[in-house]
């Protein structure tokens, strides 16, 4: 296969044509407790269902999807937000 594959937020799965759904991120919290591998009575692994990649990957390459069907993974970056509109002051006078 030559090309990245063009795949938007709602199109169905390239691999199947199931459904994409986006998989939970963890938690500020669950990260630590993931990350405490020095003492095993505060090691809490992340839940199986939830997206695993460390906080840099996701920032970098975006939010984990997943088929429900087939399991293909996708990244997908989260729209940027709309700028902000600052607030305008309406005086009567």
């Amino acid at each position: 296969m030559s090309g990245a594959i063009v795949y938007k937020l709602g199109d169905p799965c390239p691999a199947c044509g199931g459904e994409v759904r986006k998989r939970p991120q963890p938690t500020a919290a669950q990260r630590k407790a993931a990350a405490n591998t020095q003492d095993a009575n505060k090691w809490v692994p992340l839940p199986p269902h939830y997206d695993t990649a460390p906080l840099e990957v996701v920032e970098e390459l975006g939010e984990l999807h997943t088929c429900v069907d087939c399991g293909y993974p996708h990244r997908e970056k989260p729209a940027p937000a709309p700028a902000a509109v600052a607030p305008v002051e309406v005086t009567h006078g």
